[in-house]
């Protein structure tokens, strides 16, 4: 069969890259579609992958957000019909409702569910199949398909992912320390479900900085450029490579829900501070069951910063490792469900 995977985000890159990997072993045809959104381009090109940049530069209007989305769609159609695509694999509306327009079926996952609007309310109309992870706390029928894992655990699993050393040569060549720095994950707040939200303002963020430069080096990965003062805490490394200085970082701070997450799955400490990560199921578990993420506080920032550099690691990683071993291989489970619903779907069920 030929599969088109949907790519949209950066997680979307690490999760599927995997599932199409093992599906192109089993003799499948993979097609991937991206997306320019932050570095979802730059990650595909940084793994090698082959991909089509399809669609409008993302907006902060909502009218432009619903251009986008039409122009996406439309653009997903002529791909589905020229390259005799049999089913989309998505975490975004676009997939689902190109491949319904297609009459060809399609799986959307969804980590956020109902928190995400409209983003969901389309997903979910559209599509044949949804997945999410059982942490969702939502239930939509026999076409709702809920797995005992997180989505960012499907790429970091220690059966998965290995931290490569030299990611630290590397950023001792550019004259950095390589090792126990710290990472700032700052996003725009610009997806359509981001709309009344809010993270760390310039001034908070500016605030971080400068409390961190003093005890080592410090990484900014920001989805908005940086103001020139900021320019310089750019992380230097190709946006495939983050992932690796990360699990080296000595903690990472900010409003990226993502980033976090992925340090909780690598053992790092991770201090967030995010309306709209207030709002997910799966956030709320890694912090409140697991003990994996903790809440910023910008009334006390000095106090959440001082915490954070001197977290142990240790007794993180044991939670993590914890946490791997009571769950599932993700990317196996995924891909049995889709050869369950190819199956399915080639007989007419």
């Amino acid at each position: 069969m030929h599969f088109l995977f949907d790519i949209a985000h950066p997680v979307d890159v690490h999760f599927y890259r995997l599932v199409a990997e093992q599906l192109k072993q089993q003799d499948h045809e993979i097609i991937l579609v991206s997306r320019r959104k932050d570095i979802v381009c730059d990650l595909l090109d940084g793994y090698g992958l082959d991909h089509s940049c399809i669609g409008l530069t993302p907006k902060k209007n909502k009218l432009l957000q619903g251009v986008e989305l039409i122009d996406r769609v439309w653009r997903l159609v002529r791909i589905i019909k020229e390259r005799r695509i049999g089913m989309v694999l998505t975490r975004n509306p676009s997939g689902a409702i190109a491949a319904r327009m297609c009459g060809i079926p399609s799986i959307y996952d969804t980590t956020d569910g109902r928190v995400s609007k409209i983003h969901f309310v389309l997903g979910r109309l559209f599509a044949t199949w949804l997945t999410s992870p059982e942490s969702l706390g939502e239930a939509y029928g026999a076409k709702h398909f809920l797995y005992p894992s997180q989505l960012h655990a499907s790429y970091l699993h220690t059966k998965r992912f290995q931290p490569d050393r030299v990611v630290c040569e590397e950023l001792m060549r550019l004259g950095f320390k390589g090792v126990n720095h710290a990472i700032l994950r700052f996003v725009a707040f610009s997806a359509s479900h981001d709309h009344g939200e809010k993270g760390l303002s310039w001034a908070e963020r500016r605030k971080i900085v400068a409390y961190f430069k003093d005890k080592g080096d410090v990484f900014i990965v920001s989805e908005d450029p940086l103001p020139a003062d900021l320019a310089p805490y750019a992380f230097p490394l190709a946006p495939h490579r983050f992932l690796h200085a990360l699990s080296f970082a000595r903690c990472v701070v900010g409003d990226g829900v993502s980033a976090c997450v992925e340090a909780a799955f690598l053992g790092v400490p991770a201090f967030l501070h995010s309306s709209y990560g207030d709002k997910l199921s799966y956030v709320q578990h890694l912090r409140e069951e697991e003990g994996l993420i903790e809440r910023l506080d910008p009334t006390d920032l000095i106090a959440g910063l001082e915490k954070a550099w001197d977290a142990p690691k240790r007794p993180l990683e044991e939670k993590r490792d914890k946490y791997f071993s009571e769950t599932i291989d993700l990317v196996d489970w995924y891909c049995e469900l889709i050869e369950t619903l190819k199956n399915g779907s080639e007989t007419g069920h």
